[in-house]
């Protein structure tokens, strides 16, 4: 499994469990293009934000 994989299969198990808070140290350095845009997506539909850079 390579780090991207790794990467966004730790991402779905946090978020499998619904956080209430859930702090996210450099969420998306691993992943390619795609799953960046389908992670903060992800993560604005469940309602939360996104740091402006």
């Amino acid at each position: 499994m390579s780090d991207g994989q790794q990467a966004q299969l730790a991402l779905t198990l946090a978020l499998a469990r619904r956080p209430r808070l859930l702090v996210l140290d450099e969420p998306m350095a691993m992943l390619d293009p795609i799953a960046r845009h389908d992670f903060m997506a992800t993560v604005v539909r469940r309602g939360g934000r996104l740091p402006a850079d």
